[in-house]
């Protein structure tokens, strides 16, 4: 029997970028479920959904958050596998075939997991990630780091009953905490770079934000990194954070030679342990 998807697409207040996603979900083969979810947007955003008429399924609901739009998306739907689509993103034409000939080759996969083609506000290909092999030990791999946004990972809708729905109470890495509750709990995931999302690296995105960025990065490793009582991942965990330190040392100081000197002194005090990060350096815990 051939496997079926649901898209799910939670959009809030992008109605400008929701039809490049709306309809890269509706050019798949196979055709998939869409599903898109108004956070209680203020925008046209449900103006433009609506416009899809029964091509779609269309949720609104007053604003929530990423997380909880995406669990409506969930409880709405009916496909076999669920892909998590933002609405500022897209799906590659042949996505959903480069699936559905992933799962023939591995049927036992509860987790495809792809690559991504990260573009400009122009569409251009600027950079491509994400698909690595996770290996034999996936969770040992992601609490380094994620892999790949959303629409990198593809999910069996029945193994979501196992570990839950995303946690609205993470402000973002919400889709980190996801994945690694999966390889907790064993999933079966494949990777296949052939299946390719696209990433739109929009100014302001949340993966900008560095304060929101490292208070939920500490959160969701401190939540994990004593799942399995392994003192390698309280290790892996530690290195995770003094590679984001660094990387937000360098973003922060990029910003503070652009005049925003003030803004990144407020980071750093409400946030002294990040503070405490960038000064011990990169060889110290």
């Amino acid at each position: 029997m051939n496997p079926t998807f649901t898209v799910v697409i939670p959009c809030y207040n992008q109605a400008h970028w929701l039809p490049e996603a709306v309809d890269s979900a509706l050019a798949q083969s196979p055709a998939p479920q869409v599903i898109v979810v108004d956070d209680g947007s203020t925008d046209a955003t449900a103006e433009v959904a609506s416009r899809y008429g029964g091509r779609i399924s269309l949720i609104r609901q007053a604003n929530a958050g990423l997380s909880a739009a995406r669990n409506a998306g969930i409880l709405a739907a009916t496909g076999d596998y669920l892909v998590f689509l933002d609405s500022d993103d897209a799906l590659r034409p042949d996505y959903l075939e480069r699936a559905a000939s992933a799962l023939a080759e591995v049927p036992g996969a509860d987790i495809l997991h792809g690559r991504v083609d990260v573009v400009d506000l122009e569409g251009n290909v600027v950079a491509s990630f994400g698909g690595a092999e996770l290996g034999a030990d996936p969770f040992g791999r992601l609490i380094a780091g994620n892999d790949g946004p959303p629409n990198t990972w593809i999910v069996r809708r029945s193994f979501l009953a196992r570990v839950g729905l995303f946690d609205p109470s993470l402000r973002s890495c919400e889709d980190w905490d996801m994945w690694l509750r999966c390889a907790a709990a064993g999933a079966r995931i494949h990777t296949d770079p052939r299946i390719v999302a696209v990433y739109r690296d929009v100014p302001g995105s949340m993966s900008k934000q560095v304060e929101r960025m490292w208070q939920t990065e500490r959160q969701v490793l401190r939540r994990h990194r004593s799942a399995r009582g392994r003192l390698r991942d309280w290790r892996t965990a530690a290195r995770t954070m003094r590679f984001r330190a660094r990387s937000y040392r360098a973003f922060l100081a990029r910003q503070a030679r652009a005049g925003g000197f003030r803004s990144v002194l407020g980071v750093l005090a409400r946030n002294p342990d990040l503070a405490l990060a960038i000064l011990r350096g990169p060889g110290k815990a």
